[in-house]
């Protein structure tokens, strides 16, 4: 192990250390608070894992070019969808707090106890949990597969497997695509028993997607200046990043806008209350800001092509981006239960952490003794040459 692997070693087992204490002072402590903060957290992390996935099989589909080189980054997103199907535990152990569905509450109003016993068929404990391990399950098999190729070529390309990541990918988009729309109705839709949006799937993939691509700008950024990867690996690749980044910010942008239209123009009780608790008290605020920093902000920086071809600036807006959609996903999960104010709590941070510190630990296990670009890709040397559109 080298001397930069200890560091990071030590640096995830810190991140683990501080987050477990903490959340298990807030089990003790604030029991709601601690399932609503890890749920939070967890959402943050599996949304970009899955978007990391579908990054990855849109590149293998397309047959990009110059995601070759910055392709194993986008793998190791991908590769820590397997850890998420067992840190989905704790919120299995919560889910009567969590789900006014899942254990019906005596200050619920006539419409949501209509609305749960209409859902029972679907929105039960063991099917929930069943439903979310066979999402997670489905998700880390195409993960596996394209990971597991992936790595095989470093060792001789076959020009069968190439196909084979190739139409595997052309495939899985679509199922992916399937598999998280329902499960995003599953796990931050149902938390308010009565609301629903059939935009919620993409505007919640968008989001995910988003936080895909930062994470790969920040990634090959980090390990350009590490000199983990080619010094070739650079500013153009990063250009292409952001240029997605780019399109869909916009694409977040009018997947909320839409779905805030349709609903505040319907004004319809049992669809209504979403955005209500979101504009009253302190949550307004953060409705704005999110607005704010997660559209209008990123869309008028990355108008500039100069900053995109600036790896240091464009990593400044990545981890922006990702900080604004952590906000986006707290903006979904907290006002279930603090719906008249805005309570920042130490249990969101300790949350981040642990989580994190474990999917560190897991793509370095996962990835030990291998090459940080797919050497025997033919893509990749030809991905070495990207210089961008003229």
């Amino acid at each position: 192990m080298s001397r930069l692997q200890r560091r990071f070693v030590l640096a995830c087992c810190l991140m683990i250390g501080v987050g477990l204490v903490g959340l298990l002072l807030g089990v003790w402590l604030d029991p709601r608070r601690f399932f609503f903060s890890y749920l939070a957290g967890w959402s943050f992390y599996v949304s970009t894992a899955i978007g990391g996935l579908l990054l990855l099989m849109i590149g293998h589909a397309a047959r990009a070019r110059w995601f070759a080189g910055m392709r194993r980054l986008g793998e190791y997103t991908a590769s820590t969808l397997p850890a998420m199907a067992v840190l989905a535990i704790p919120i299995f152990l919560g889910m009567d707090t969590l789900y006014a569905w899942a254990g019906p509450r005596e200050d619920m109003t006539e419409l949501e106890l209509a609305a749960v016993k209409h859902k029972a068929l679907w929105m039960n404990t063991p099917f929930f949990i069943v439903r979310t391990e066979l999402y997670l399950l489905a998700l880390s098999a195409f993960a596996f597969f394209l990971i597991r190729w992936s790595l095989a070529e470093d060792a001789g390309y076959n020009e069968i497997r190439k196909h084979r990541m190739q139409r595997l990918a052309s495939g899985g988009i679509p199922i992916s695509a399937f598999l998280l729309t329902w499960a995003s109705f599953d796990w931050l839709m149902s938390l308010d028993p009565t609301w629903y949006s059939t935009v919620f799937g993409v505007y919640f993939w968008a989001g995910g997607f988003v936080a895909s691509l930062a994470v790969l700008s920040l990634l090959g950024w980090s390990f350009r200046r590490l000199e983990l990867i080619p010094e070739e690996i650079g500013r153009f690749h990063q250009w292409a990043t952001g240029r997605l980044m780019f399109a869909f910010v916009i694409f977040w942008a009018y997947q909320g806008f839409a779905q805030l239209l349709v609903i505040w123009i319907g004004n319809v009780p049992r669809e209504i209350t979403f955005y209500q608790h979101r504009a009253n008290e302190g949550w307004g605020w953060v409705s704005l800001t999110l607005a704010l920093g997660q559209f209008l902000v990123p869309f008028l920086v990355l108008l500039s092509r100069d900053l995109k071809k600036k790896p240091s600036a464009l990593a400044l807006v990545a981890g922006w981006l990702l900080f604004a959609h952590y906000v986006d996903i707290y903006w979904m999960v907290i006002p279930n239960l603090h719906p008249h104010g805005i309570v920042v709590h130490w249990l969101d941070l300790c949350a981040l952490l642990a989580i994190g510190g474990v999917l560190g630990l897991w793509v370095l296990w996962l990835f030990r003794g291998r090459s940080t670009v797919p050497l025997g890709d033919p893509y990749y040397y030809q991905s070495l040459r990207y210089r961008g559109a003229p």
